[in-house]
């Protein structure tokens, strides 16, 4: 049995498309789905009390600032008889009943501790696929240095025996809260299993300006993070962009060239962010 965590904060509409793509492809081993916010969110609560779901629904907040608050609040509020703990970000969804079984099965075969993919490139949409490859070749390369953690906070399931005695450091508020975690995960000698296969799709609608802004923001928190472990963070998304080799992909010259423009403003916003941090 699996038990979903979902942390939220503000985004109604992006959880009712989540929360509806788990009810139009359920599964039965999904047989339970803990909403947790920031903070009490009346609406947010009023519309999940409407809802007839083939899974448990519930709803808490922890009242405090921080995905990692949700995330650990969520662990602690599981249903102990579920075997593993699938966290989603608010703004992913699945859009086909293939995408659930491929992690489903993942998770009935492996005999890793976790399982994880990758958000889905929306063909088309300019700024979901920068997200997506800042996303994938930062966690590319960092997955050389640190070999197992390429994996998104945002989709991936953990059996529970091994999550036991960890927790989110809920000292990082925004940029490499999951990271951090895995980071721990497998230093405890956990394994993550990881396939292109496994796959859900990231609903980003923020603007280019919004983009920047988390870029500066993931780099202005990243100091909450463990130097130790993360000391060439800054400029990993820069290095890790010749890893997609991207002369094998049939993007024109001008695409591929303007992806690495834009991977490299990632890095100075990033970098603009710690420094503002320090100082």
């Amino acid at each position: 049995m699996i038990s979903v965590i979902i942390p939220t904060r503000h985004r109604l509409g992006n959880l009712q498309a989540l929360l509806r793509s788990l009810m139009s492809f359920s599964h039965p081993l999904m047989n339970e789905v803990l909403v947790i916010c920031n903070e009490h969110e009346p609406e947010t609560e009023k519309w999940l009390n409407t809802l007839k779901t083939p899974f448990r629904l519930s709803y808490g907040y922890t009242g405090k600032t921080g995905v990692n608050y949700a995330r650990n609040l969520g662990l602690k509020k599981k249903d102990p008889s579920c075997k593993w703990a699938l966290f989603l970000d608010d703004d992913c969804y699945f859009e086909s009943m293939e995408q659930v079984v491929h992690l489903i099965e993942a998770v009935k075969s492996t005999t890793a501790d976790a399982v994880a993919g990758y958000y889905k490139m929306i063909q088309g949409d300019w700024l979901n696929k920068i997200y997506y490859l800042k996303k994938k070749t930062w966690l590319d390369y960092y997955s050389y240095q640190n070999s197992g953690t390429r994996a998104l906070g945002g989709f991936v399931a953990f059996k529970a025996a091994a999550i036991c005695g960890l927790s989110f450091n809920e000292k990082i508020t925004f940029g490499g809260s999951e990271t951090d975690f895995i980071l721990k995960f497998v230093k405890a000698g956990h394994r993550i299993y990881i396939s292109d296969h496994i796959q859900i799709n990231h609903n980003y609608t923020n603007s280019w300006s919004d983009l920047c802004i988390k870029f500066y923001k993931q780099g202005s928190h990243f100091y909450s993070m463990s130097p130790a472990d993360h000391k060439s963070q800054s400029l990993n998304s820069f290095k890790s962009i010749y890893l997609l080799n991207l002369q094998k992909t049939s993007w024109p010259n001008w695409q591929k060239t303007l992806v690495r423009y834009l991977t490299f403003i990632h890095s100075i916003f990033f970098k603009f962010g710690q420094s503002r941090k320090l100082s």
